[in-house]
């Protein structure tokens, strides 16, 4: 295992010299401050959002390839956090409120957080993590096939995640921990607060995807970026239905046979500049696809 301790960070998924280079199959235990720049001690190091921790080098990771992202460990490293209190606009046909930054208390041994009347268990994710997007680079507040900004609160703990690859290295970026965070990210943030994380890198020769994609012992999910929240739909859709004609041996309209029958979809979030929506199949229902 290697660790990196950060000394500093962007705010674009760009191709640049990476921080540090990983082997192939390594594991790298590193550290992400909260979405507004606070780190362990709550001080301010970084004014812009979602600071990037990175860009990390995998060797042997190369165009065409996939990078597969194991996420093993996310561990808060205060016991404060923090988040908006009102919905955004796109959430609500109401009249919203002026944001207004409210702190949450966060118990590390009881795995608890808790605010006035509300005390809930840790369910921690990263928001924003990815791999240098192909061409023109985008910023740590959207997201797009390189992954980036997408708040989706199934990558947690055990999933693991996998990038197409665009440059030599892949360059791989994390940020934007959340202890907690309700599905489409309705009131702008979840609860945000700094992180040690646990990542082990592999690198997947000539497997192309062309969006994330996710996986957990329960089920597999494709992730769409875009604006409007249908095209995000579309494009999770159309990468689930190349992974059940790829790896499961469909034909194009057995494929869409079983997304019309078994296809869930979540909301990953509907307030950064893409919208995410996640397509979801469970490996139960796969399993019940009978091989020729």
């Amino acid at each position: 295992m290697k660790e990196y301790l950060p000394v500093s960070y962007s705010e674009e998924f760009k191709r640049r010299k990476p921080v540090l280079v990983l082997r192939d199959g390594e594991t790298l235990k590193t550290y992400t401050v909260d979405c507004f720049g606070c780190d362990a001690s709550g001080r301010r190091l970084h004014t812009g959002s979602n600071p990037l921790t990175g860009p990390f080098a995998i060797e042997g990771a190369m165009p065409g390839d996939t990078l597969a992202v194991n996420i093993i460990a996310l561990r808060p490293t205060r016991n404060t956090g923090s988040s908006y209190d009102t919905l955004v606009p796109d959430a609500t046909r109401g009249k919203t409120r002026k944001f207004k930054r409210v702190s949450w208390s966060l118990d590390n041994t009881k795995k608890t957080i808790s605010r006035g009347r509300f005390r809930f268990k840790f369910n921690p994710m990263l928001g924003c993590f990815g791999v240098a997007a192909k061409g023109k680079p985008i910023t740590s507040v959207t997201s797009a096939a390189c992954g980036g900004n997408m708040d989706y609160n199934g990558f947690g703990e055990g999933v693991t995640a996998y990038f197409p690859v665009f440059h030599d290295g892949a360059l791989f970026y994390v940020a934007d921990g959340h202890a907690l965070q309700g599905d489409g990210e309705i009131l702008c943030t979840g609860i945000e607060t700094s992180f040690q994380v646990t990542l082990q890198f592999e690198v997947l020769k000539k497997k192309r995807i062309n969006t994330p994609r996710g996986e957990s012992k329960s089920e597999i999910f494709t992730v769409g970026s875009g604006r409007p929240l249908d095209e995000a739909l579309k494009l999770a859709t159309d990468e689930m239905k190349l992974w059940l004609i790829k790896d499961y041996g469909l034909k194009p309209s057995e494929a869409e046979l079983f997304l019309g029958m078994k296809a869930k979809y979540r909301i990953g979030n509907i307030c950064d500049p893409a919208y995410t929506v996640v397509c979801r199949a469970l490996k139960d229902d796969l399993k019940n696809i009978i091989s020729r």
